[in-house]
């Protein structure tokens, strides 16, 4: 039976792991999000011409700034990319761990996949 001390390393260990997990992912889905690709410019850009009634030359100006951001955005994604693919990647090795021979290739085949997927909705 494990000690106290050993449970309560493993929560914290697993409580850093799923903090990562957590924060990784809502990074994701805020720049996913908030990544303005020019749809998604141009609807918020009319949100906000409708919302705020802006005039013309206000929604020159914040039509700019969201030019502006979107190559920020990039930047930071640009970035960021490695990191996020690092923690990826020991992910994929943990999950193999625990697989079998016949599981891993699956898998493999399923990351192979995913990453496609991904690739094909950046544009790549």
């Amino acid at each position: 039976m494990l000690s106290n001390k050993i449970k309560a390393q493993i929560m914290l260990v697993a409580t850093f792991i799923l903090g990562i997990v957590i924060g990784a992912t809502g990074y994701h889905l805020y720049v996913r999000y908030y990544s303005a690709n020019s749809n998604n410019e141009q609807a918020l850009l009319r949100d906000l011409s409708r919302t705020l009634e802006l005039s013309p030359p206000q929604r020159e100006k914040v039509e700019e700034i969201l030019m502006q951001t979107r190559f920020e955005y990039q930047e930071l994604r640009n970035k960021n990319r490695p990191e996020f693919h690092a923690v990826r990647d020991r992910m994929r090795l943990r999950i193999k761990e625990v697989l079998s021979v016949e599981q891993q290739g699956l898998y493999d085949e399923w990351n192979r996949q995913q990453d496609e997927k991904r690739d094909q909705q950046r544009g790549k």
